[in-house]
């Protein structure tokens, strides 16, 4: 919890000492984040490692996520928020 919100004040320039030289320019430039709240139940497969299995998907869905970055907010939820529960469908079905 207090490093989201260490995070979040780094990212809103709150901490002038902890933000390096650079990171803010003009208003209107956007500072790129990612965080992900997604939780999948994955079943165990034969013969796949478990640690690679759950570096595929965190891949996969950050594709998902980086693909509506530049949608407005409200558009982006509307693609980004079924893709993961259509991934894991597809996941069981494998």
């Amino acid at each position: 919890m207090m490093w989201r919100r260490l995070l979040r004040r780094g990212i809103r320039g709150e901490t002038p000492s902890a933000t390096p030289d650079g990171v803010y320019g003009p208003p209107e430039r956007k500072v790129g984040s990612l965080a992900h709240d997604c939780i999948f139940k994955m079943p165990l497969r034969h013969g796949v490692d478990d640690n690679e299995a759950m570096r595929d998907m965190g891949r996969r869905v950050t594709e998902i996520v980086m693909a509506a970055e530049d949608l407005p907010h409200d558009e982006q939820q509307a693609v980004v928020i079924p893709r993961p529960e259509e991934l894991q469908r597809q996941i069981f079905r494998e």
